[in-house]
């Protein structure tokens, strides 16, 4: 009797040891049994079994800046620079189409004695007035790119560049170029690669049934806009229409040119 009681009092006392015991071996070490399946990293998170997996957010890339664009050519453009430099005479402005807005305007010549002053400059007279002073080609290229991303000029839609930039060395190319022809200056400017030798031209020729033909693929550079792969493939910036049209599929406006296009380039 006395070992019967003997025995049931020591398992009552393991018992409770154990009760009491029992929480603290649990919180002990709570990530015990928990196997980690790869260190921690940013591209590796921990892989806890039942959990749910944790991927990391996909990185979007910067969107490309909108500049503010206008339907003048970089031909007019140029001229009118060029103009307002001395270099050509004045083209005459064309007439208003508008009888309200010329009665406007031919009142405030009456007034005043001379067209009003515009509000704010604009690409001609910035890159004018820079070339005055005799600044220098960087000096130009980041005056016009913080205005055009400030929105207080508009640019040709042929000089916006892949991203989002004005291609100013087109267009001063293309200010030289003009201003040589008026003057009968030869204009010292590097040769322009040969467009067999242009990088990311692709010539392929094609079979057909009544002969042979070339067929010709150009892929965006960085740093181009439409004016300059034209400037490039056919010598002058003024052939980018030919390119724009071939590729309206995959260019909705000629300032929506983009870097690793591979763009058709027509016959001139």
């Amino acid at each position: 009797m006395i070992r019967t009681v003997l025995a049931l009092f020591i398992f009552a006392l393991t018992l409770c040891v154990m009760i009491i015991y029992q929480p603290f071996s649990s919180t002990a070490d709570p990530d015990a049994g928990v196997e980690v399946t790869r260190a921690a990293t940013a591209e590796a998170p921990l892989a806890v079994p039942g959990a749910a997996p944790i991927t990391p957010a996909p990185i979007t890339p910067a969107p490309v800046p909108r500049l503010r664009t206008s339907a003048d050519s970089m031909d007019a453009l140029s001229g009118a620079v060029l103009a307002d430099l001395g270099v050509i005479a004045p083209s005459a402005p064309a007439p208003i189409a508008d009888p309200a807005t010329a009665q406007v305007v031919a009142e405030l010549q009456r007034v005043t004695g001379a067209p009003a002053a515009p509000a704010q400059p604009d690409l001609q007279s910035l890159v004018a007035q820079a070339l005055r002073d005799g600044q220098s080609d960087a000096y130009i290229d980041r005056l016009v790119n913080e205005a055009a991303r400030a929105g207080d000029i508009a640019v040709p839609r042929e000089l916006v560049t892949a991203e989002g930039r004005v291609d100013t060395a087109t267009l001063l190319a293309a200010i030289v170029t003009e201003a040589s022809a008026a003057t009968g200056v030869a204009p010292v400017l590097a040769p322009a690669p040969q467009p067999a030798e242009a990088p990311g031209l692709e010539v392929r020729v094609i079979q057909q049934n009544e002969g042979t033909r070339e067929a010709r693929f150009y892929t965006v550079q960085p740093g181009e806009s439409l004016g300059a792969i034209a400037h490039k493939l056919y010598g002058d910036a003024a052939f980018y229409p030919l390119i724009f049209e071939a590729n309206r599929q995959i260019m909705p406006s000629p300032d929506r040119v983009r870097v690793g296009q591979r763009l058709v380039i027509p016959a001139p």
